[in-house]
Formats: C-alpha cells, structure tokens, sequence
C-alpha cells in the first residue's frame, strides 16, 4: 500500500458511469480524501463510485441539488451567461469542492481522467519536494476517449501539454 499524500482529490461528475469508478480508484490508494460532487447522475455512475467504497474508505459522496442541467457547471463558451447563483456555476462548484478539502494541497480530477499509477507515484514525489511557495502545478493529460457523457469509446489521444490540477489549500 503506497503512503497516501496529503492530497484531497475532488472529483465533480454527472452521468459519468463508464469512467468514473476507474477514475476514482485510480487516486484513492494515493491520497488522504477523495470528494465526488455528484450533480445528479441517473446513469449508474453513483452505484458504481458505492462500489468503490468496498476497496478503499477514503471516498465520499456529496450530492449537489438544484443543478438541472451539467452544461450549468462546465465552462461552455455556448452558455456565457448562466442564470442559476453563482454557487451553482463551476466557480461556485469548485469553491465548495476546496471548503470540503482538509488538506494541504487539492489534486482535481475529471470524473472522465484515469491516473495511471507510475503518474501518481510521480505526482506523490512531486508534492513532497515542493517548496512553501509553490501554489499550483500543472500536469500532462492525455485524454484516450471521447464523449464519454454518452458512450466510452477509444479515440485518437487528445494531448492537453499542461493543464492545472493540483494547487495548494490555502485558507
């Protein structure tokens, strides 16, 4: 068993049962806390993160009411203007994701990213060296399916060089 960071990893998801059990499982062994932000998934994808439960115990499960609609909480440039408050936004999402976290540093992960577990002994060593002054670090992702919402399926890898997942917990 690999010495869990003291990470909190947050995880925001609707309908999101093909991936995101793996997605979950691929963190907790490595972290102090896992935190899904379920927004009101029918898919299936709820049971199975219950499942992951069974193997690891640091999972929890917030169930965010009065999101009607994921594009509510996703930075779509096809709804610039949302009218739900901003506590339901993905700004707003996010804030409570870092109220909920106890922990030192914030790993961010969609419910459709699995890490790979040589990425997160390296995201492990990474944390460990890092200085006070440090507030944020920004990892390679390479995305291998597409439209995950409504089938998983394998496609040509989509390459994001660097995109900020984890930050510090400041108060």
């Amino acid at each position: 068993m690999p010495t869990r960071a003291p990470i909190c990893a947050n995880i925001m998801m609707r309908d999101e049962a093909p991936t995101a059990a793996w997605a979950v499982l691929a963190v907790a062994p490595y972290v102090k806390r896992v935190l899904v932000f379920d927004s009101g998934s029918i898919d299936g994808g709820l049971e199975s993160i219950d499942e992951c439960k069974k193997y690891e115990s640091n999972i929890e499960i917030y169930h965010l009411k009065n999101l009607p609609d994921q594009t509510r909480w996703t930075m779509n440039s096809e709804y610039p203007v949302s009218p739900e408050p901003p506590s339901l936004k993905v700004g707003g999402v996010r804030n409570m994701m870092r109220d909920a976290s106890d922990t030192p540093w914030i790993l961010t992960v969609d419910a459709d990213e699995v890490w790979h577990k040589r990425g997160m002994i390296e995201l492990l060593n990474f944390v460990s060296s890092l200085k006070e002054k440090t507030d944020c670090a920004y990892v390679p992702l390479v995305w291998l399916a597409e439209d995950s919402h409504t089938q998983c399926r394998l496609a040509s890898p989509h390459i994001y060089p660097w995109t900020g997942r984890l930050f510090r917990n400041r108060p």
